[in-house]
C-alpha cells in the first residue's frame, strides 16, 4: 500500500470512498467528490479525473476491507464502559447504524472472536503504521474525517 486510510466508523461509507477518490485525484476535501458520486454524470467526472491524474493506480490500505472484522466485532458488542463516562457515550453512538438509526445487527458466523491479544486484528494500528512506514518510505495517510469531527474526540 502507498497510502493508509483512517476513518470514523460512524462516517457514511460514501464519505470514506469519497475521501480515497479525492486523494487519488490530488484534492484535499471530499465533499465535492461525494456530491459527484450521487449522479451518473458526476461519477463520469470522477472517473475522468482519476484517469487524468493516474489515481487509479494508487494502492490504499483501508482497514474496513483489510482487517477480518469477523474475528472481533461482528458477533457481539464489547463490554460497555462505565455509565456517564465519555467512553460510554462514544460506545453508545458506535452501536448505531448512521443511516438506519438502529443498533447494528450482530451476525451469527462461527468465527472465534478475539477482542485483544495476538489473534486480534483490530488493536494493531500502531504496529501496522510502524511496519508500513519502514517498508514504504513514501507512505501517506488519508484521514476521512466525519462531519461532526468525532474522529478527533
Amino acid at each position: 500500500a502507498e497510502c493508509m486510510v483512517t476513518h470514523e466508523w460512524r462516517n457514511l461509507f460514501l464519505h470514506l470512498v469519497s475521501a480515497v477518490l479525492t486523494d487519488a485525484i490530488g484534492q484535499d476535501e471530499y465533499g465535492p467528490v461525494a456530491r459527484d458520486l450521487l449522479t451518473p454524470a458526476g461519477i463520469e467526472r470522477v472517473r475522468s479525473r482519476l484517469a487524468k491524474q493516474q489515481g487509479d493506480t494508487i494502492k490504499y490500505w483501508i482497514c474496513a476491507f483489510c482487517v477480518n472484522q469477523h474475528l472481533g466485532i461482528c458477533g457481539d458488542f464489547p463490554a460497555q464502559p462505565k455509565e456517564g463516562s465519555p467512553e460510554a457515550e462514544r460506545f453508545k453512538a458506535n452501536r448505531v447504524d448512521t443511516v438506519l438509526k438502529t443498533d447494528h445487527r450482530c451476525c451469527s458466523c462461527s468465527e472465534a472472536k478475539h477482542w485483544v491479544g495476538d489473534q486480534c486484528e483490530m488493536n494493531k494500528f500502531s504496529d501496522l503504521m510502524s511496519l508500513l512506514s519502514r517498508r514504504v518510505p513514501t507512505l501517506r495517510q488519508v484521514v476521512a474525517i466525519d462531519r461532526g469531527f468525532d474522529l478527533f474526540s
